[in-house]
Formats: C-alpha cells, structure tokens, sequence
C-alpha cells in the first residue's frame, strides 16, 4: 500500500511539472504616449484641505499616466485628486512617457493690503540725529508682498531712506509711504539745540580780513540756495579790479560789488576746463559808504536767479540745470576758488562792516526774506549758517543755525562798539 501511494505522488508530481513548463508567465506592456492634456490649466483651492479631481487625456487610452506636484507642502496630487496642504501656489501635473501636462494650483484666495499704518504717526528728531519708522500692512493676513516707496515733503528739514528718518534742519515735514495707490505718513519735527542770538552791541570792520569755509560733502552741492547779508560799505576804492566780494564762491554764486553797484554772479554753462561761463543780475543803482542795507540773493536749480535790496526785488535771470558748488571747482587765481565771507580769489576784499550772513538750503521767496531780514529764527527750516558779527573780540564768529558752521577769521578782526540797526 505504502509503494502504492508513493508511485501515485511521484506521478502527480511530473504531471504538475509538465504543465508549469508548457505556460510561459508574461509582464504586461503600455504603449508609448503620443499626446497627453488635462481638463484645467489652473486650480484654485479654497484652504487647505480643500480637494478638486483633475482628468487626463491619453492617446493611446492605453497609455500609463501618473501624477505628481511641484511643492507637496501646497498641494498633493493622487490619481487627479489634488488636495491643498498649505497657502500658496504650485503645479500639479500628469505624466505619460516623456509628455507632460500641467495645471497651476493656488491655495487660498488672495487677500491683497487693504491699509498701511506708520508707527509712530508723530516723531520728534533732533537735527543731525536719525529715528526709524515701522510700517505694517494690513489685514494681517494679506497673500501680497507690498513693495514700500517713502518720501519727505521738505527734504531741508528730514530725509528719510527705507524708514530710516534724518534731521536736517529745526522744522516740521511729513514722511509718507507708499505701495500702489495705499500710503500712510508720520508727522516729523526737528529740533535743534542752536544757541540764542545775542544782541551784543558790537559791529566787525573788515579791510583785508576775509573767512574761509570748507562745507561738508553733503551739503557742497545745492540745487536750491539763498544768500543773504547786511553791509555797510566803508570804502569803494583800493580792492583789486575795484571789487568787493561780500559772500559766496568765485565763478559758483557770489555777492559782490562792482564799484558800488550790487552784483549776482554765477556760473552759466561749464566750459572745457570745468570752470562756468559767468552770469550776472545787476542792481544798476549805487550804493553809499556809511549805509546800511540788506542785500540777499537766491537760485533755484533749472528756475529764477533773483537779487534783493532791503527785502525787495531788484532783478531775475535764469538759473542754469546746475547745483551750486559751495566748496568751488579746483580753480585757483591769488586765492582758491571756495566759499568766503568777505573776500573772492583774487584778493578782492570787502571793506566795511558785514553782519548777519545767512545761507539756506533753498531758494527762498521775496516774502520770506522780507519777513525776517532783521533778525531769522535760528529754528527757521532750511538754515545752514547764521553768522551774527558781534562777538566783540576774537577772531572765530559764531554759527547761530545749530549746525556748528563757526568761522575764524585770516587775521586779526577790528572790533567797533556800536548799536546795530536792525
């Protein structure tokens, strides 16, 4: 019975072997992808969790296709269904062969800035001193990226640069953002810590004393200025081409008689050698020695050119498309060509009293001068220098603006006690 049994197994054996050999086991084989779409080429998915099916189009229908995503972390994509998974944007897209074919999808709705807010609103800066601004768009949960521009209305009083707030001069100005058409602004004022004029009764007598200065590379070029002074002229004669230079920078912007009548020059159009073709405006009317008069003169880049005697206008030409450079263009005569109180390159001094000089960093209006001819707030926007002349003794004049601009003298000054008129 057991042989029996056995001779039974061993043949089922050899009948199971000889029908595994006669079957051959095959893979199943796609055919390649000849053109492959799907039915939308942008998705927008309200939040996460949110799901949307996409289909594709095969030629041949036989086709393999797989999906996949740019960015899973945004959206993930199985069999078409596409699921968001965070806010943002990417592309789903199906595969077959080596065609693709994709669908941009964002997740959540885009929620643009609405408002801006500027803190602070108000600020106080001192001259010279900086502050930063913070600016925030609003709603909190904006999808936009807002690209900031800011702005200041008076750049003579603040600048600002990124949010980067700077005092140039006691005022008040506004600082303004904007992105698109949204903007926001804060309220700056700049104080300065300038001294009190004084009314000291004294007045300076000028022969061949003259004071240089050296401005800062920040302030040596100005495309807006006004220069302004009182004189009292001693003396018409013995200056060097019968010149009297009161304030300003020799072929630049210079105050200045010629025999005693007032004269503006500036620098026209620039000639090959760097230096500026002269300009003038001219008050045709002579002045007398042993008077007082208030003299001011004012450029406004690509504007007027304006000359005024006691705080009216006089004369008007036209202002080149040129700043002025205080600090002079590196031209020299018997002096360099830069900025004086009293004198011009070629020795041609001044001869009398001079007080109240005054420069600012803008052209000022016939109503302005007029206004403070007689004494200026140090606080008053836009004022880079104020030299009273009445120190007494010494040879160094006082800077009343704040700004730390004192002048000494190139020699020993002749101090005369005596009421000032104005």
């Amino acid at each position: 019975m057991k042989k029996i049994i056995t001779i039974l197994s061993v043949s089922l054996g050899l009948l199971a072997f000889a029908a595994c050999s006669e079957k051959t086991e095959t893979t199943p084989e796609y055919p390649a992808a000849e053109s492959l779409s799907i039915n939308q080429t942008a998705l927008q998915l309200d939040g996460i969790g949110a799901t949307a099916t996409l289909s594709a189009t095969v030629a041949p229908t036989t086709a393999a296709v797989t999906w996949a995503s740019t960015n899973p972390a945004v959206a993930t994509v199985f069999n078409g269904v596409v699921t968001g998974r965070g806010r943002g944007s990417c592309e789903v897209y199906a595969m077959a062969g080596d065609l693709k074919a994709y669908c941009a999808v964002t997740v959540g709705h885009e929620i643009p800035t609405s408002s801006l807010v500027v803190d602070p609103s108000e600020l106080t800066v001192k001259a010279g001193e900086t502050a930063t601004l913070t600016v925030t768009a609003l709603p909190e949960d904006h999808t936009d990226e807002p690209v900031y521009a800011w702005s200041s209305s008076d750049e003579t009083v603040a600048t600002v640069n990124g949010g980067v707030v700077t005092g140039v001069a006691a005022g008040t100005a506004t600082i303004k953002v904007v992105t698109g058409t949204i903007e926001a602004t804060c309220e700056v004022t700049v104080t300065s810590d300038a001294p009190t004029p004084t009314d000291n009764p004294y007045l300076v007598n000028l022969t061949t004393q003259y004071f240089p200065y050296d401005w800062a590379s920040a302030d040596a070029t100005q495309d807006n200025i006004t220069m302004e002074a009182w004189v009292k002229p001693s003396s018409f004669e013995g200056s060097n081409d019968n010149i009297y230079s009161i304030v300003g920078t020799e072929g630049i912007f210079l105050l200045r008689f010629e025999g005693s009548q007032l004269n503006l020059v500036y620098g026209g159009t620039k000639k090959s050698n760097g230096e500026y073709n002269e300009k003038k405006v001219t008050y045709s009317t002579n002045f007398s020695t042993g008077e007082w008069h208030h003299v001011a003169a004012t450029y406004a880049k690509g504007g007027d050119v304006v000359l005024y005697v006691d705080g009216e206008q006089v004369g008007k030409n036209t202002a080149e498309d040129h700043g002025i450079e205080l600090n002079g263009i590196g031209a020299t005569w018997v002096l360099p060509f830069k900025f004086y109180v009293g004198v011009s390159s070629n020795n041609r001094y001044f001869k009398g009293s001079i007080a109240d000089v005054r420069i600012w960093n803008k052209a000022r209006t016939g109503e302005e001068i007029k206004a403070d001819m007689r004494k200026a707030a140090p606080s008053t926007s836009g004022l880079m220098a104020y030299w009273r002349f009445n120190e007494g003794s010494g040879n160094t004049v006082k800077d009343y603006s704040g700004n730390g601009r004192d002048i000494t003298a190139n020699a020993a000054l002749t101090w005369i006690e005596a009421e000032r008129p104005f």
